[in-house]
Protein backbone atom coordinates (compact mmCIF):
# COMPACT_ATOMS: atom_id res chain seq x y z
CA UNK A 1 0.00 0.00 0.00
CA UNK A 2 1.10 3.55 -0.70
CA UNK A 3 0.04 4.58 2.81
CA UNK A 4 2.74 2.26 4.14
CA UNK A 5 5.35 4.66 2.73
CA UNK A 6 4.09 7.49 4.93
CA UNK A 7 4.50 6.85 8.71
CA UNK A 8 2.17 9.77 9.72
CA UNK A 9 -0.52 8.45 7.36
CA UNK A 10 -0.34 4.86 8.62
CA UNK A 11 -2.44 4.83 11.78
CA UNK A 12 -1.02 1.61 13.19
CA UNK A 13 -1.51 -0.36 9.99
CA UNK A 14 -1.24 -4.16 10.42
CA UNK A 15 1.59 -4.03 7.85
CA UNK A 16 3.58 -1.73 10.15
CA UNK A 17 5.64 -3.92 12.54
CA UNK A 18 6.82 -0.81 14.40
CA UNK A 19 3.31 0.30 15.34
CA UNK A 20 0.98 -1.36 17.88
CA UNK A 21 -2.40 -2.72 16.64
CA UNK A 22 -5.21 -0.28 17.44
CA UNK A 23 -8.42 -1.64 19.04
CA UNK A 24 -10.53 0.24 16.49
CA UNK A 25 -8.36 -0.84 13.58
CA UNK A 26 -10.21 -2.27 10.53
CA UNK A 27 -9.95 -6.07 10.40
CA UNK A 28 -9.45 -6.30 14.15
CA UNK A 29 -11.85 -8.20 16.48
CA UNK A 30 -12.57 -4.87 18.17
CA UNK A 31 -13.99 -3.38 14.98
CA UNK A 32 -17.68 -3.97 15.91
CA UNK A 33 -16.97 -2.47 19.33
CA UNK A 34 -15.70 0.86 17.99
CA UNK A 35 -16.02 3.85 20.36
CA UNK A 36 -18.01 5.56 17.61
CA UNK A 37 -20.57 2.75 17.50
CA UNK A 38 -20.67 1.89 21.20
CA UNK A 39 -22.15 5.20 22.53
CA UNK A 40 -25.00 5.40 19.95
CA UNK A 41 -26.26 1.96 21.03
CA UNK A 42 -26.90 2.72 24.76
CA UNK A 43 -28.01 6.29 23.99
CA UNK A 44 -30.56 5.11 21.43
Amino acid sequence: MILNRFPPVTLGDPEEPGKPPLPNQPGEPGEPTLPDRAPPDPVA
